[in-house]
């Protein structure tokens, strides 16, 4: 597997932007300049692991979803429902797994 810099900066600024984060928002958490925070999301510099960790901590993500790493399902069945829940902002990824659960309790067996 070979580090995508772009892949993880797309994650972080889909991330931050279902937060409602400004790239200062960010920056002012992780003790970071902006312009820091907006090279990795552009894919132009790569992070330490610490900023790695504090990154995971301020979007409250793990490492694989800031890393954009594929699951198995994923690269076994094209894109699983998780990946494609993963293009909304996350108070809709919220909505629709509310829907779905309150789905699956109506449901008759």
């Amino acid at each position: 597997m070979k580090y995508d810099g772009l892949k993880v900066g797309q994650e972080i600024r889909r991330l931050r932007n279902g937060k409602r984060m400004s790239i200062l928002d960010l920056s002012g958490k992780l003790e970071v300049s902006a312009s820091h925070i907006n090279q990795i999301e552009l894919g132009s510099r790569k992070m330490s692991i610490d900023l790695l960790y504090k990154i995971m901590e301020a979007l409250d993500a793990d490492a694989n979803t800031l890393l954009a790493v594929p699951t198995k399902a994923d690269l076994a069945d094209g894109v699983s429902i998780d990946a494609q829940l993963k293009r909304f902002p996350v108070d809709k990824q919220r909505y629709l797994v509310g829907v779905f659960q309150q789905m699956i309790e109506n449901f008759p067996i």
